[in-house]
C-alpha cells in the first residue's frame, strides 16, 4: 500500500514539474500598450513623379506595460498610452502645409514596403491618406501596430506622402499631446528608396 501511495506521490510531482516547464517554455512577454517617441519627415529620392515629391513621414514608438502570458494574446491590446492631439507641419515661412501631403497611392488594399539604399533597410507602408488620417489611426491602433515593428526593434509607423514641388520645403514637424511636445526632424535632402510588394 505503502509503495502505491509513493508512486502517486511521485507520478503527481513529476506532472506538476513537466506542467511548470512546459508553462515557462511556452510563457511570452506581451506589451499590452505603446507611447510615441519621436518622429521624422525625410524626403525620398524615387523618380517617380515630376510634378511632387515623395516624403516618408516615420513615427517612431516604443512598446509599454508589459505582461507575462502564456497563452496566444494579441499585443497592443490598450493602444497608445498618451492618446495624439496633433501632428503639426510648418514650412520655412511658418505656414502649416499638414493639407499639402497626400498619399500618392490608389491601391489602399496592396502592401507595401519602402525599402531605403543608404541604409539598406525596410519599412511596412501604411495607407493614411492623410495627416488628420494618420493622427486617427495611431489613436485607435491596437493590435495592428506589430505590423509595424521595425529592423531595430522599435515601431515604426510609416507614411509615404507626396507633396507640390512648387511650394517652399517643409522645415519643422511637431506631435502634440496632453502634457508635452516632441519637435521632429525634417530632412530636405532626398535619400534613393523604391517601394515594393514584398520587403528582401
Amino acid at each position: 500500500m505503502k509503495t502505491k501511495i509513493i508512486i502517486i506521490v511521485l507520478a503527481s510531482l513529476l506532472i506538476i514539474t513537466w506542467a511548470n516547464i512546459c508553462k515557462r517554455s511556452y510563457k511570452a512577454t506581451i506589451y499590452q500598450s505603446f507611447q510615441i517617441k519621436d518622429i521624422t519627415l525625410q524626403r525620398l529620392d524615387t523618380s517617380i513623379d515630376k510634378e511632387n515629391e515623395l516624403y516618408l513621414v516615420d513615427i517612431e514608438a516604443k512598446e509599454q506595460n508589459p505582461k507575462e502570458s502564456w497563452s496566444h494574446t494579441s499585443p497592443f491590446l490598450n493602444g497608445i498610452s498618451e492618446p495624439l492631439k496633433a501632428i503639426r507641419i510648418t514650412n520655412e515661412n511658418g505656414k502649416v502645409i499638414n493639407d499639402l501631403f497626400v498619399n500618392p497611392y490608389t491601391d489602399i488594399n496592396k502592401e507595401n514596403y519602402l525599402v531605403t539604399q543608404y541604409p539598406k533597410t525596410f519599412f511596412s507602408v501604411g495607407h493614411c491618406l492623410t495627416i488628420k488620417q494618420l493622427k486617427s489611426f495611431i489613436n485607435s491602433a491596437k493590435s495592428e501596430i506589430g505590423d509595424f515593428c521595425g529592423y531595430d526593434k522599435n515601431i515604426h509607423i510609416c507614411h509615404i506622402f507626396k507633396y507640390p514641388k512648387n511650394e517652399p520645403l517643409p522645415q519643422d514637424i511637431y506631435l502634440y499631446f496632453n502634457k508635452r511636445k516632441i519637435k521632429g526632424h525634417v530632412y530636405n535632402r532626398a535619400i534613393g528608396a523604391h517601394v515594393e510588394d514584398e520587403p528582401y
